[in-house]
């Protein structure tokens, strides 16, 4: 949950609404990560668009955000990072000798 003790001037009450989403904010969808919620007011505006495309669309826009973010300011994801990077190599070694013990004769 983002702390909304260091947020910079201005950002403190969006970082609240971003902990605590509340879909009768006059914002909404703005505090929400969630494409679905993006791709519904955008199909309430837009009744003819394809509300699974701009699901889609919505989610790829949201990560692209997040992973700019990530890259601008790698310092705060470092961690996770590290975690993330642990964790796909331990999943990756254990396929491997899973895979190699398959393939080796008895």
């Amino acid at each position: 949950m983002q702390s909304t003790d260091d947020a910079p001037d201005g950002m403190a009450a969006y970082a609240r609404a971003i902990n605590n989403p509340n879909r009768d904010d006059p914002n909404w969808p703005l505090p929400s990560f969630d494409a679905k919620d993006w791709a519904d007011a955008f199909h309430a505006l837009f009744p003819d668009s394809d509300r699974d495309l701009m699901h889609t669309w919505f989610a790829n826009a949201l990560m692209r955000g997040y992973d700019e973010h990530a890259r601008t300011h790698p310092d705060r994801y470092r961690e996770g990072f590290e975690a993330a990077r642990e964790m796909a190599i331990e999943v990756a070694l254990k396929s491997y000798l899973t895979i190699r013990a398959m393939e080796t004769p008895e």
